[in-house]
C-alpha cells in the first residue's frame, strides 16, 4: 500500500515542513500495512530532520499516515 497522505500532529511549529519531508522520503515505498510505516516512524522523523538541516528532532509528537 501506498501512503497517501502524512499528517504531523504535536511537533511544533515546523511541524507540517517534518510531514512533507517524511512524504518526500517515502514517496516510492510501498507498505503492508499502515504499522509497517509505524515501525519505521521515529526513524523517517529523524532522517528529515537531519535532510532539514536541523540541529534537534522533536520530543514529541508523531506522524498520522493514510
Amino acid at each position: 500500500m501506498k501512503i497517501q497522505h502524512i499528517e504531523a500532529v504535536n511537533m511544533g511549529n515546523d511541524q507540517a515542513e517534518i510531514s512533507q519531508e517524511v512524504m518526500r522520503l517515502i514517496q516510492d515505498m510501498e507498505f503492508k500495512s499502515l504499522d509497517d510505516f509505524y515501525e519505521i516512524e521515529g526513524e523517517l522523523i529523524t532522517k528529515a530532520c537531519k535532510n532539514l538541516g536541523w540541529h534537534s528532532v522533536p520530543q514529541n509528537g508523531g506522524l498520522i499516515a493514510e
